[in-house]
């Protein structure tokens, strides 16, 4: 066991308003994972433009690979003709089935999802830095034969959230970008009640589902093993340690006091509530004193 020891006083930056910026950025080949470039697209764009993006838009290095689209599982899966199932990386879309029932526009994002990727059709994929997950999906970046990145259109549509999982973080400030201008715009899961941030006080239940959680930090420490965040209402941001260095130097100092959003699965401890952070897309600053 180790000792959590209180984080020390430098100053913090407000991540949120670096996040929300309205601006459509574009990630092109050779940069490093998670970097984005200054392309500017106009975030008072309509849904429509977003949908079509630049090629280029939120590139990736890297040769793809060619398969053929078997069909459309949801918004963020699909199956290939030789019956390996794949995961988009860096994106997550409402669920069809979630406690029985679909989620919002979980219909409008497979939709779409089919409507760029018919069965039959040809798509280009860029595995992730770790290829498979625990279910043995494929986790890759899909675009289609003319290039278009999926995950882009999604986003721009407001249709999914920017979403990260170690270590596939390849794009992931690029699609921050574009979630927060779908979310500047109210377009998408950013216009629809049921996905609004809920408050850490109202936290009811066993967690296991997606949500966006606001709350104000009671205390902040950190360990070997990465940094709490505790936030007033008993839920626990968690962000392990090779983690850390994916936020601004000086991120998690004097958080005491002050409100944060967070994103990602929540689940249950013997000790509480959890959820985990891995990079400033899915934990920033709420602007206020």
């Amino acid at each position: 066991m180790f000792r959590r020891r209180k984080l020390s006083a430098t100053s913090v930056p407000c991540l949120l308003a670096a996040l929300a910026v309205t601006v459509l950025a574009g990630c092109s080949p050779g940069q490093n994972a998670g970097q984005s470039a200054a392309e500017r697209a106009g975030a008072t764009g309509s849904a429509a433009a977003a949908a079509a993006p630049a090629a280029d838009q939120c590139a990736l290095p890297g040769r793809p690979s060619r398969h053929r689209i078997k069909h459309i599982v949801d918004g963020d899966t699909f199956v290939l003709d030789g019956g390996d199932r794949v995961r988009i990386i860096g994106i997550n879309t409402p669920e069809l089935n979630q406690g029985g029932r679909p989620e919002p526009l979980a219909g409008q994002a497979r939709t779409a999802l089919e409507r760029l990727l018919r069965p039959g059709d040809p798509v280009d994929l860029i595995a992730g830095a770790e290829a498979r997950d625990r279910h043995g999906r494929l986790l890759a970046h899909a675009f289609t034969s003319d290039g278009r990145n999926v995950a882009v259109a999604l986003l721009g549509q407001g249709l999914a959230f920017a979403i990260t999982v170690p270590p596939n973080l390849a794009n992931a400030t690029c699609y921050g970008r574009l979630d927060a201008a779908s979310r500047a715009g109210r377009r998408g899961v950013y216009g629809e009640a049921y996905f609004d941030a809920v408050p850490a006080t109202a936290l009811r239940g066993g967690g296991g589902s997606f949500r966006r959680v606001t709350g104000r930090v009671a205390r902040a420490s950190s360990g070997r093993h990465g940094v709490w965040i505790d936030l007033e209402g008993g839920l626990t941001v968690k962000v392990d340690t090779p983690d850390v260095d994916n936020f601004p130097r000086g991120f998690f100092d004097r958080l005491d006091g002050r409100s944060v959003e967070a994103r990602g699965w929540i689940y249950s401890t013997d000790k509480g509530l959890r959820i985990k952070a891995h990079h400033p897309v899915e934990l920033a600053l709420v602007p206020g004193p």
